[in-house]
């Protein structure tokens, strides 16, 4: 499927600027290996060949099949408005093996703190596995921040 992003913007970015460009896009309801990404921009809103400015592809990443399990939980059971919650779960069951250089990227409300400024580790993290399993990974703990 094509997705179009048009934009108008009335300032001038100069050549040789450096910029980033952030979307927001939903997975797709399947799995599959990577594909490729076509970025293309155009001089004006008239997306002819005539009017592109450049035109490059890249390679996006492997989508997995959904979670079996997303479980957040307030595990000390604090409801009252602004009260700190001192303990929250979370709990994440894929139904596809995590390998190594995949990326689990989970974003908290604004004022939530996974982690410090000087701490990458996430505090009280643990591998929940199976008796004899060994834990995903070898082990090695995420970074939160």
């Amino acid at each position: 499927p094509e997705v179009m992003l048009v934009r108008a913007v009335r300032a001038v970015i100069p050549g040789g600027t450096r910029f980033a460009l952030r979307t927001l896009v939903y997975n797709p309801k399947y799995s599959g290996p990577p594909d490729f990404w076509t970025l293309e921009s155009f001089r004006n809103s008239n997306l002819t060949q005539r009017n592109m400015l450049d035109r490059v592809a890249v390679l996006g990443y492997r989508v997995l099949p959904v979670l079996d399990i997303f479980q957040v939980v307030n595990a000390v059971d604090v409801v009252f408005g602004t009260a700190a919650v001192e303990r929250v779960e979370v709990l994440l069951d894929f139904s596809t093996v995590v390998r190594a250089g995949d990326q689990i990227e989970l974003v908290a409300p604004l004022d939530f703190q996974l982690g410090t400024a000087m701490q990458s580790t996430c505090p009280g993290f643990t591998f929940i596995v199976e008796e004899g399993e060994d834990p995903p990974l070898g082990g090695e703990a995420p970074q939160c921040s």
